[in-house]
């Protein structure tokens, strides 16, 4: 799907929404989803993914879609090679502010995995955006904000975080983003580095950058799951992800899995779902 790039006209409204930055993880970070007097807009984005050599390692598509309600949906598509075959994983994390749930979709293995948006956590993502775009999840920037180059026409703001090694391991990050003001501060532009122990770069890790945005209602089918779709627990969904791959689950994930099913039932039983 083509989306054509068009310049906003910042209207004057009474809304104003937000999403959270999800820092340092597999699938996503650094990321901020604001909308503070923006309409509806999609924006599609080209992430790459780099070895220490700087060899690519992965290339992805990531599209962003919000609504006029402040509902918005991240899909990420990316190819990959497994046992020799390409496969293509397509999946979709859905925050619906008006039906007060988060849905997680995965086309690999027709499932979806939903739980209910509690009122704190809806207040959170309908908050305003920081002010100078600054991040709202409470780490103080090394750099910015301060303006920067356009990205697609925007206006933006540069602004620098450094995320902590994980207990586990790992090595400390640093990310920079440039945000747009007159979308809700989203990034249009993100680069995350690895950093030695002196908290000099080693190398470029993920290079995310948008390529179109269009204003507009997003299609519907952004924030609906196909009809035969099924509801699963995560381990479920977890040991059909391996089966698809024909791999093992390891002992390691199954347990993540097994944890991610406590938290996973105990939410929707707060909710009183079934």
């Amino acid at each position: 799907m083509q989306f054509g790039l068009k310049r906003m006209v910042v209207p004057t409204c009474l809304l104003a929404a937000s999403a959270a930055a999800a820092w340092y993880g597999a699938q996503t970070a650094a990321e901020v989803h604001a909308a503070a007097c923006v309409r509806a807009f999609t924006m599609t984005s080209l992430e790459s993914s780099f070895a220490p050599d700087g060899a690519v390692r992965s290339q992805a598509t990531i599209v962003l879609a919000q609504r006029e309600d402040g509902s918005r949906a991240r899909i990420r598509g990316a190819l990959f090679e497994r046992n020799g075959r390409a496969v293509f994983s397509r999946t979709a994390h859905v925050y619906d502010l008006t039906k007060r749930r988060f849905v997680s979709v995965y086309d690999l293995t027709h499932s979806t995995i939903t739980t209910p948006l509690d009122d704190a956590e809806s207040a959170r993502l309908s908050a305003a955006p920081p002010e100078n775009c600054v991040n709202p999840a409470g780490l103080e920037p090394v750099l910015g904000p301060e303006e920067s180059e356009p990205v697609l026409g925007y206006r933006t703001i540069k602004v620098a975080f450094e995320i902590p090694a994980s207990p586990g391991g790992g090595s400390p990050m640093r990310v920079t983003q440039w945000r747009a003001p007159e979308l809700g501060c989203v990034a249009l532009r993100e680069e995350h580095q690895v950093l030695n122990s002196d908290g000099n770069v080693r190398y470029a890790n993920i290079v995310r950058e948008a390529v179109a945005v269009s204003i507009g209602a997003p299609p519907a089918e952004y924030f609906t799951a196909p009809a035969d779709y099924v509801e699963r627990k995560p381990s479920e969904q977890m040991k059909r992800y391996y089966q698809r791959l024909g791999r093992e689950c390891a002992a390691c994930m199954e347990k993540a899995a097994a944890r991610a099913d406590d938290r996973y039932l105990e939410q929707r039983c707060r909710a009183g779902w079934q």
